[in-house]
């Protein structure tokens, strides 16, 4: 059995962040070299500040939405999640 805590904290904070919209909230989530896909083929957004202000200003957060998630696999501190958001 996978030990799905650490990921399972962390997916907490992403929805935290995601309905509140609050930059401080999204910058946590990131490493300083974080690179975000908003979109297949797009050019990633580079560092948690980048994200921050793309995702502040999506407004997601007014928006009614649910997030289901499993964990696929693991090694180390890498997780593999597959997520639906509807």
């Amino acid at each position: 059995m996978i030990d799905t805590t650490d990921i399972d904290r962390w997916l907490e904070r992403y929805q935290a962040a995601w309905r509140s919209d609050e930059p401080a909230q999204i910058v946590e989530l990131f490493t300083d070299d974080a690179r975000y896909f908003s979109e297949p083929y797009r050019e990633p957004m580079v560092g948690p500040a980048a994200v921050a202000e793309w995702w502040s200003g999506m407004g997601e957060s007014r928006l009614p939405w649910t997030f289901e998630y499993d964990i696929v696999a693991r090694e180390g501190d890498l997780y593999v999640v597959r997520a639906t958001t509807r």
